[in-house]
């Protein structure tokens, strides 16, 4: 039998988005999404999800790459994972800076990151004492980030969320 996931979803600027981690353990089309746990099997793996050092208290799963790029989709029907030119739409919106606007992987400027974290003091540890403020819906959680070779990002849970973009850079792929 299968369980349908029902999601929260908020609209921000001319964009509707997930107000929620994904949470898929198979593609649009059923197949089964590997689940790895070691470094190595990480490292090597075509495509796979995990959760931050195993914890079931981890908000989220993590993809890979590949998982994210299969093309049995990974997004539920009538969803995708959003172009790098979409985040870039989002974070005009929340009032980045369009130098900013333009960096790839770690890129802030305007409180956009207070604007998309869950509204403090959840999930997020603090920093200087400022917390999310969620302004935007977005709710985003703090989930850690597997790298490549496998290892855990650090300083990992409490302290930062990546996402992904579909979209593929030379020679490194784009997250946020």
């Amino acid at each position: 039998v299968y369980k349908r996931q029902v999601y929260t979803i908020v609209k921000i600027g001319d964009n509707w988005w997930m107000a929620e981690d994904l949470k898929v353990k198979k593609y649009r089309n059923g197949d089964l999404i590997e689940e790895s746990e070691s470094n190595a099997s990480w490292a090597v793996s075509n495509a796979a999800y995990c959760l931050f050092y195993g914890n079931a208290q981890a908000p989220g799963l993590l993809y890979n790459w590949e998982a994210v790029n299969h093309s049995s989709g990974l997004a539920p029907e009538g969803w995708h994972v959003a172009t790098e030119s979409e985040w870039q739409e989002l974070e005009r919106h929340l009032e980045m800076n369009a130098e900013d606007l333009e960096k790839h992987n770690w890129r802030e400027s305007g409180n956009c990151g207070d604007k998309l974290k869950v509204k403090g003091p959840q999930s997020w540890l603090g920093f200087d004492n400022v917390w999310g403020n969620n302004s935007s819906g977005f709710t985003a959680l703090t989930t850690g980030c597997r790298l490549d070779n496998g290892n855990w990002s650090r300083p990992g849970l409490g302290s930062c969320g990546f996402w992904w973009t579909a979209t593929e850079k030379e020679g490194y792929l784009d997250f946020m």
